[in-house]
């Protein structure tokens, strides 16, 4: 991160694998080198990157670099849009029962029917199923 860091902030960063005499010496060899830049606020010492040696990009390739970008945030809202689509048309595939629970509940139905069209009482529903097959096969009674 471009920003600046005390060496206890750096120690506690690195989990305590370098202690923070050691820390401190590294940073003031690195300043002396030219690296970093050492900045002083009362006792307290911070260091920074050198921002003279920060590598920047031409304005060209920043252009670029955010058409690119905004071309994949496209991309990435098109295929949520197809996924929300494809996860409800899931959902209604899910739902629908298969030719298993049909084929089942088919023959509930045709059994209720054929008990339905024994009772005496069920005289008119006789009538009503038959009317229903006139089309197609009327069910063996």
């Amino acid at each position: 991160m471009n920003r600046p860091f005390g060496a206890v902030d750096i120690s506690a960063n690195l989990k305590g694998a370098v202690p923070k005499t050691l820390t401190a010496k590294i940073l003031v060899a690195l300043t002396e080198k030219g690296e970093i830049v050492q900045k002083t606020y009362g006792k307290t010492n911070f260091y920074v990157v050198n921002q003279a040696k920060v590598e920047t990009l031409p304005q060209e390739e920043l252009q670029g670099l955010e058409a690119e970008c905004k071309s994949v945030e496209d991309d990435n809202s098109a295929l949520s849009a197809q996924v929300k689509q494809l996860t409800i048309e899931l959902a209604k595939v899910e739902s629908t029962p298969t030719d298993s629970d049909i084929d089942e509940q088919l023959a509930e139905a045709e059994v209720t029917v054929r008990e339905m069209l024994r009772d005496p009482a069920g005289s008119r529903i006789r009538v009503h199923v038959t009317l229903l097959f006139l089309d197609s096969e009327a069910p063996a009674l």
